[in-house]
């Protein structure tokens, strides 16, 4: 069978992408998010064999980035001529057959074609536009992964932070893979938001895994997809992320920066809550500004009262905006770096009932370990009481989810009570402490880190201070 010009154009497209038939396929089958067409089928078209049908044209035109309607119109005159059994074809100059198509220009059809299309191409123009390569189905689900993984993270065993962390990975490819695809703008803008929330997530346990230079690609990623269908949300939430990656690099200059620009995206925003209360204050209490510490503090309640957020102590990981029991109890922290024993205590009081019931082993590390930390940097120390929950933080951390601040902290809790370094309580802390830390668990999260995790007020940064 003598070659049409329509497969003629197939040809060319496909010599213009630089690729072998069975590559064609492969791009055809990535525009439409499944396996679509074939080499064999490839062959087939440009054999004048087949025609594709409308909705593979379309994944084709994708895939070779021209006009799906002017595809379709060559494909209507192929078809044209297949039923007269008439064959016609254009050259360049130099004899080599090349369509107008690839020089930007609108295929002639057939002269005997209309300049109207009828109502059923209309129609089926329209089956094709709104076609979807993911039904809504398929991305609730995607959501409902995504939702799943945040509430299962800080409570799913010593091994779940890694083994969600590579779960959360393969639906980012999953999507990514579906972004590639056509889908109607409703779908796409959905797609976009669940795909950005995604990396928005990887971001925050690549910080609990110590892959720091990871967590800026990812926020990165996140914060361009959110922002390309206007996610604010999102966007601010990732800020916070890169303000908290650079706390625990020990770049609190940077931390603070970060934050600061979350928060001048939308200051009355729900998200500016965990930008001023994890981001701003916690930073700039390490550089001992307190001032600007209790500023941001006052600021986070402020607009935990104004707002409508959660009562429970949602997780560390969730992209909701914080409640007033996470507030609090990141407030604890900029309140033990300023050494205020008083605000410490009142505010663990406040939150002990949420953090006893909640089924985050994290938080309950964290607000033990900075409450034994202030317990022994005050004036009235009580290292006795301190040490037992440095102890039991311990004890618990052997069969639960571990994560970078966690160890970071057991160590600062060693550190602040160097003053009592002769009492039997800090030595059995201290001995129980570099056990647990030569642990292959321990060694292995301390020995992943891609960046320093600590520094002084300075900002300058200690490679191995942190674990002394």
């Amino acid at each position: 069978m003598a070659t049409d010009p329509f497969a003629e154009l197939l040809i060319q497209l496909r010599k213009e992408a630089d690729r072998t038939q069975e590559q064609q396929a492969d791009a055809i089958n990535a525009a439409s998010g499944s396996e679509t067409v074939t080499r064999r089928e490839i062959n087939r078209y440009e054999k004048s064999e087949n025609i594709p049908t409308n909705r593979t044209l379309a994944h084709i035109a994708v895939a070779s980035g021209v006009p799906f309607e002017e595809l379709r119109r060559e494909a209507k005159a192929a078809r044209a001529r297949r039923r007269q059994g008439a064959h016609g074809e254009e050259k360049n100059q130099d004899g080599t057959k090349r369509h107008p198509l690839l020089e930007g220009a609108v295929g002639a059809a057939v002269t005997a074609e209309s300049h109207w299309d009828s109502p059923v191409d209309i129609t089926s123009a329209l089956d094709v536009l709104l076609a979807s390569n993911t039904a809504s189905a398929a991305l609730q689900a995607s959501d409902d992964i995504l939702l799943r993984i945040i509430e299962e993270y800080e409570s799913d065993g010593p091994t779940g932070p890694s083994r969600l962390a590579a779960e959360t990975r393969r639906l980012r490819s999953r999507l990514h893979n579906l972004m590639q695809g056509h889908q109607p703008p409703s779908h796409r803008a959905e797609l976009f938001r669940i795909a950005s929330r995604t990396s928005a997530v990887l971001g925050y346990m690549a910080v609990n895994a110590g892959h720091h230079n990871l967590t800026t690609a990812y926020c990165t990623e996140a914060v361009a997809l959110a922002t390309d269908i206007g996610d604010l949300e999102t966007v601010m939430w990732a800020h916070g992320t890169l303000s908290l990656s650079a706390y625990y690099r020990g770049n609190l200059a940077q931390a603070v920066r970060w934050a600061s620009a979350g928060i001048d995206l939308a200051p009355d925003h729900p998200q500016a809550i965990r930008l001023q209360v994890n981001g701003l204050a916690r930073a700039l209490a390490r550089q001992g500004d307190r001032p600007g510490t209790l500023k941001a503090i006052l600021a986070a309640e402020d607009l935990t009262a104004r707002h409508d957020v959660s009562s429970a102590l949602t997780p560390c990981i969730s992209l909701e905006p914080y409640g007033l029991p996470r507030t609090l109890a990141n407030a604890i922290t900029g309140h033990v770096a300023l050494g205020d024993t008083a605000d410490v205590l009142r505010y663990e009081n406040e939150i002990s009932g949420h953090v006893a019931t909640s089924d985050s082993d994290w938080t309950r590390s964290l607000v033990a370990l900075d409450v034994a930390t202030v317990l022994v940097s005050g004036r009235s120390a009580d290292v006795e009481q301190a040490m037992l929950l440095g102890r039991q933080v311990l004890d618990d951390a052997h069969q639960g989810p571990l994560i970078l601040s966690v160890v970071q902290r057991a160590h600062a809790l060693h550190r602040s009570a160097k003053s009592w370094k002769g009492t039997a309580a800090v030595r059995e802390y201290g001995e129980a402490l570099r056990a647990w830390s030569d642990t292959p668990r321990v060694r292995q999260l301390t020995e992943s880190v891609t960046m320093s995790a600590s520094g002084d007020a300075s900002g300058r940064t200690s490679p191995t201070g942190w674990l002394r």
